[in-house]
């Protein structure tokens, strides 16, 4: 009974847990091909904090597993591992498009953003595939980065001439809010070299999103407000808004800049 062989894997595991030989036997029950099994050892290492290589290894395995809950076990359990688990990035990446279940596609997503810098390289590759069936995955992704990945993402935008790949970053930033704050600088660079207003109102409503975290892109929102576009200056004010008090001395100082240069 998988059951019962699932139960003394896990009490094997919480007695000895931290050791060499409780690692050595639940990765034995991740091996067993017993469901059970595999699903009560790979929560009793996650639980322990196990990151080790052995350990990513064998989850690695089970990304590919034909059962589903024994795929979501080992995705949900890399996720746990952030960084840790950069290793398992290439197997991630090859269930994109091959997962249609919503949990699973959120649990791709949600993994390999928790992973963060070490997965771009392979989200931007999958981002400029421009497959429609792809791309809630590398949202996913991107939404679920620190800041330290948007930063080293955003450095992408600039040099990119990807119309998807640009779309895809913004709205990723668009929807995290302030914890997207480090792509600003990126974001304002490329406001202020895009003569595609459409793009521009995107790229604004993003730094708008980030609230004070608009302060980084001050002198290019002064810009926008000096166009001749309403509707640009309309959501460019609202970001200068954002900035709050501390963004005062900044605004001042980009605005007599603007005067200067228009003289």
């Amino acid at each position: 009974n998988d059951e019962l062989r699932a139960f003394p894997a896990g009490v094997a595991g919480r007695v000895a847990q931290g050791s060499q030989v409780a690692t050595h036997a639940l990765i034995e029950g991740m091996n067993s091909g017993a469901k059970s099994m595999i699903l009560g050892c790979v929560d009793r290492l996650i639980s322990s904090q196990d990151f080790s290589t052995p350990v990513i290894k064998s989850l690695v395995q089970l990304v590919s597993a034909t059962d589903e809950d024994i795929r979501f076990a080992a995705v949900t359990g890399l996720e746990e591992m952030g960084i840790e688990a950069a290793a398992a990035v290439d197997a991630l990446i090859s269930r994109i498009g091959l997962e249609a279940s919503p949990r699973m596609v959120n649990a791709v997503g949600s993994a390999l953003g928790a992973i963060g810098v070490p997965a771009i390289p392979g989200l931007l590759a999958v981002a400029k595939e421009s497959n429609f069936l792809k791309l809630p995955v590398v949202g996913i992704a991107f939404a679920c980065f620190g800041s330290d990945g948007f930063a080293a993402l955003a450095e992408y935008l600039c040099d990119s001439k990807d119309d998807w790949f640009i779309y895809t970053v913004v709205s990723a930033v668009r929807s995290s809010g302030f914890r997207a704050h480090a792509a600003v600088p990126a974001l304002a660079r490329l406001l202020e070299e895009t003569d595609d207003q459409d793009l521009a109102l995107h790229v604004l409503l993003a730094i708008e999103g980030t609230g004070e975290g608009a302060k980084a892109a001050i002198p290019a929102l002064i810009q926008c407000v000096m166009l001749e576009s309403d509707e640009l200056a309309s959501y460019a004010t609202i970001a200068l808004w954002n900035t709050g008090p501390d963004g005062r001395v900044a605004i001042e100082a980009a605005i007599t800049e603007a005067q200067t240069s228009a003289q």
